[in-house]
C-alpha cells in the first residue's frame, strides 16, 4: 500500500483550518495532514521541506498572501494550491500566473472537490517533473562527453559565448589541444585502447587546472580548455603558458593501457599541440577565437609538436 501522500495546509483563519482537516477525513489512508496557522509558522513548515504538496490561503496575516511560499514551492519542485475567500477574477488569474498549480474559492470547497483538486494537482505535477526529467536527462547528455566526462562542444561554446557576452573586461584563454601520435596508437591497438588513453587524458587535464576552468572534448583527440579567470596584461601570459608548460609535460607522461585481448597492461606515449588566444580578443566571436586558437594549434605542431604557440595576427595570412 503506498505511503499516503504529506500535505501542508496553510490559513490564519483556525475554524476554516479545521473544516478542511474535517474534509480530508475520509481520506485518511490518501493524506497526511499538517497545518499552519500563521504566515511564518507555514514559511518554516515548508523551509523543512518534509511535505508533497502546500495548500495555502491567499491572504495571510493582512500583510502576506500564499504566493510568497511559491519560492519555496518551486526550488523544493513541489505543487501549490492557492484559496481564497475573495471572489474577484483577478486573484485567481494572478495565482496561476505566478506559478501556483491550481487555485479554488473557498466557498466552492467540499470533500470531494478538495480530493479532486489534490489529486489532479499531484498528477498534473508529476508528469510535469517527468518533463523536467526528461529535459534535464537530454541537457546532460549535449553538455557531457560520455566517454570522459568532459564538456562536450556544445557546452563549452555556450559558456564562452556567455563570458563573452557578460563582460568584455575580464581577462580569459582559450587552449586548443591536439594529441600527437594518438592516431597510430589507436591504429595499432585499437579503439578500446585509445578510449582509454583519451580518458586518462581527460583526468590529466583536469588535475592540472581549476575548478571554475572548463575542459571540453571537441571531437575525436581535440580538446579545448578555456581558462576564465585569470590576470591581465604580464601576468596574464605567465599564468597562461605556465598552465600550458605544465600540461604538455604531464600529457608526455607514459599511458598504462590494456588492449583487447590481453591481460596485462602497457606503456604507450603521446604528445600534445596547444595553441592559445586570450579572451577577449578584438572583439572576435567564439567561432573567431576557435579558428584563431586552431592556427595556433597547427602553428606549434609544424614547428615540432609537444609544444605550445600563442596566436599572432600573421597566422591569418600564412598558407594553408
Amino acid at each position: 500500500m503506498p505511503s499516503p501522500v504529506k500535505l501542508l495546509i496553510i490559513d490564519d483563519d483556525p475554524e476554516y483550518l479545521d473544516l478542511l482537516v474535517a474534509l480530508l477525513a475520509n481520506y485518511s489512508t490518501q493524506f497526511q495532514v499538517d497545518t499552519a496557522s500563521s504566515f511564518e509558522d507555514g514559511r518554516q513548515s515548508i523551509a523543512l521541506n518534509e511535505h508533497d504538496i502546500y495548500v495555502s490561503d491567499y491572504s495571510l496575516d493582512n500583510r502576506h498572501t500564499g504566493l510568497e511560499y511559491l519560492a519555496y514551492a518551486t526550488e523544493q519542485r513541489k505543487p501549490l494550491i492557492v484559496i481564497t475567500a475573495d471572489d474577484r477574477t483577478i486573484i485567481g488569474d494572478t495565482a496561476i500566473r505566478s506559478g501556483a498549480c491550481d487555485f479554488v474559492m473557498k466557498q466552492e470547497i467540499t470533500a470531494p472537490l478538495l480530493f479532486r483538486i489534490l489529486r489532479n494537482s499531484l498528477e498534473r505535477h508529476q508528469r510535469l517533473m517527468d518533463i523536467v526529467a526528461h529535459q534535464e536527462k537530454l541537457a546532460a547528455q549535449l553538455s557531457v562527453d560520455p566517454l570522459t566526462g568532459l564538456a562536450t562542444r556544445a557546452h563549452i561554446r555556450h559558456q564562452v559565448e556567455s563570458s563573452l557576452m557578460q563582460s568584455r573586461s575580464s581577462t580569459g584563454a582559450l587552449l586548443y589541444i591536439d594529441l600527437d601520435g594518438f592516431k597510430p596508437v589507436n591504429d595499432r591497438y585499437g579503439h578500446a585502447a585509445g578510449d582509454q588513453i583519451l580518458q586518462l587524458v581527460a583526468q590529466r587535464f583536469i588535475a592540472n587546472v581549476h575548478a571554475h576552468d572548463i575542459v571540453a572534448r571537441l571531437g575525436g583527440d581535440e580538446f579545448l580548455i578555456y581558462l576564465n579567470t585569470v590576470e591581465n596584461g604580464e601576468a596574464f601570459e605567465h599564468t597562461v603558458k605556465r598552465i600550458a608548460g605544465q600540461l604538455l609535460i604531464e600529457l608526455a607522461h607514459p599511458y598504462s593501457v590494456v588492449p583487447p585481448a590481453q591481460s596485462t597492461s602497457i606503456r604507450l606515449h603521446i604528445s600534445a599541440s596547444i595553441g592559445i588566444i586570450h579572451t577577449p580578443h578584438q572583439n572576435r566571436t567564439y567561432r573567431e577565437l576557435l579558428h584563431c586558437a586552431d592556427l595556433a594549434m597547427y602553428e606549434a605542431k609544424s614547428a615540432g609538436r609537444n609544444q605550445y604557440k600563442v596566436f599572432t595576427e600573421d597566422l591569418l595570412s600564412r598558407p594553408a
